[in-house]
């Protein structure tokens, strides 16, 4: 489930690995030389990826990014109000949301607040939020093997739920039901939710934020699903290693498109080897 206002570019430069001189490049003919000089030299540039330069222009510059397993109602209403505004204009959001004179923002306000104190309340190990240092991008992780919402967990949203959204709510559990039944049973991180509140758009927060995880999951080897309600944000997630799986099947048919996407982790130490082969080689 992922917002609609996720940053479809980045502008952060990135890093240009380019070959040291050649007594860097084959130190065994330069014993003299220490460890920490024989590393490949970064410039700090976003030339178009050649045979001689290779662009990292994914990977954001600066990580800040906060890690939370708790916090207090104070926060995660600021937090919920950001998610609020994210998915203010998401199509399914908007799809399920009908009745009852609350606005939109109000309604997914309590939704996200209450999906936020669930998620926290879970045993450690099961779930983790990052957010950007401005708290205007979040995003909820479930670890492997806990991205089925626990049956009293989800007896505690149907109060909010129904606060919120009425008797759209039952709308809201049947398809969340639908996306469930398409979940993969492979083992895998589940990126549960992401949203950037709308006045913190265009900062490249949504890639910090998404990458932090993502980076420990290429260290794990570990392959990363996620559920995205809005088209246009397929881009940005296929810049991140995501491939579309399929549209989930089972939806009425004036529902708007789910997506399931699937990202297979990178292998760090290969891409490592393959581009110093490349730089030797040319």
């Amino acid at each position: 489930m992922n917002a609609t206002s996720i940053p479809m570019h980045t502008r952060n430069p990135g890093f240009v690995l380019s070959p040291s001189p050649k007594s860097l490049r084959y130190p065994a003919q330069n014993p003299a030389i220490s460890k920490s000089a024989r590393r490949p030299i970064l410039h700090r540039t976003c030339s178009t990826p050649n045979l001689k330069t290779v662009c990292l222009s994914a990977i954001p510059k600066r990580q800040h990014v906060r890690t939370y397993t708790n916090m207090d109602s104070t926060s995660v209403q600021k937090l919920a109000v950001s998610l609020a505004s994210a998915f203010e204009h998401d199509p399914l959001f908007n799809y399920i949301c009908t009745s009852n004179e609350i606005s939109h923002s109000h309604k997914y306000r309590i939704v996200m607040e209450a999906a936020l104190n669930l998620e926290l309340s879970r045993p450690a190990g099961q779930t983790a939020v990052h957010v950007s240092e401005d708290d205007g991008t979040v995003a909820i992780w479930h670890h492997v093997g806990h991205w089925k919402m626990p049956f009293p967990m989800q007896v505690q949203f149907v109060i909010p739920l129904f606060r919120a959204l009425g008797w759209d709510a039952l709308r809201f559990v049947n398809l969340m039901q639908v996306v469930e039944e398409a979940h993969p049973i492979e083992p895998h991180m589940h990126l549960f939710i992401i949203g950037t509140d709308e006045a913190t758009r265009g900062k490249g927060n949504g890639s910090r934020v998404i990458s932090k995880m993502l980076q420990q999951c290429d260290r794990e080897v570990i392959p990363v699903y996620l559920e995205s309600s809005n088209e246009m944000n397929l881009t940005f997630y296929r810049k991140h290693g995501f491939e579309v799986l399929r549209k989930i099947p089972g939806l009425p048919e004036d529902c708007p498109p789910v997506f399931a996407m699937w990202r297979t982790p990178h292998s760090v130490q290969q891409n490592g080897l393959a581009l110093g082969k490349q730089i030797l080689d040319h």
